[in-house]
């Protein structure tokens, strides 16, 4: 059996630090009613002493926005020295609510544990998407991209565009030197009037100075770029 001291020398770690491999059903983006799947990679980053009975227990019970689990416990086994393991028996599918609030990050913990002692807890973080359809039963007849609102803006906005046909869309948010910024909307969308809300984050999640930025719809031929502010 594995000691505290002992496991802690050993620097057992989540692979690529609290990155899990998390694919969602349909596409990318996680939406209210999806399902996902959760692997995670555990490596032994020690140079001589493996490690038994690893085990990573996702904390999914009483969590907003989590309707059902298959799971909660991914066994890895002993771990040697150097080396990276997937767990054994598969992944663990879990389903966000329908009501949960787009913009929601899920937040899941994660005890790290060996021969049934936790040693330290990490988290899995799942941003459900900020995007959802406009209920309005009129079909829009045309691309149209509305002006964000507020403008000038602090600390968020939201993007209203209209999509007349099924097909492959990207709202995107760049600088003024045309640099991307943040990728709001890369998928298929069916006709409606959708709306974004935007954060003023960038894609690594940092928060942006004020300023000015361009917004951009595309889809197929069609493009559109508006102006918005970002307040200090």
């Amino acid at each position: 059996m594995v000691s505290t001291e002992d496991f802690y020398s050993v620097d057992l770690v989540l692979s690529n630090q609290t990155d899990a491999e998390v694919s969602f059903s349909g596409d990318s983006i996680p939406d209210p009613g999806d399902g996902f799947s959760i692997d995670l990679v555990l490596t032994n980053e020690g140079s001589d002493l493996g490690v038994e009975n690893i085990t990573a227990q996702l904390i999914t019970e009483n969590q907003p926005c989590i309707q059902s689990s298959s799971g909660n416990t991914l066994f890895f086994g002993d771990i040697s020295p150097g080396s990276s393991t997937d767990p054994s028996g598969g992944s663990i599918v879990t389903i966000i609510s329908e009501d949960c609030a787009p913009g929601t990050n899920i937040i899941i913990p994660v005890n790290i544990m060996a021969d049934g002692i936790q040693f330290w807890q990490d988290q899995i973080v799942i941003s459900v998407s900020a995007l959802f359809a406009v209920d309005d039963p009129m079909v829009p007849f045309e691309f149209t991209l509305l002006p964000a609102v507020p403008n000038p803006f602090n600390p968020v906005t939201e993007i209203q565009f209209d999509v007349p046909q099924l097909g492959s869309v990207q709202l995107n948010v760049f600088d003024l030197l045309g640099r991307p910024i943040k990728n709001l909307v890369n998928d298929f969308k069916s006709p409606g009037t959708y709306r974004v809300i935007w954060d003023a984050k960038d894609n690594t999640g940092h928060r942006l100075s004020a300023g000015m930025y361009l917004y951009q719809l595309r889809s197929g031929n069609y493009v559109q770029t508006r102006k918005m502010v970002l307040l200090k």
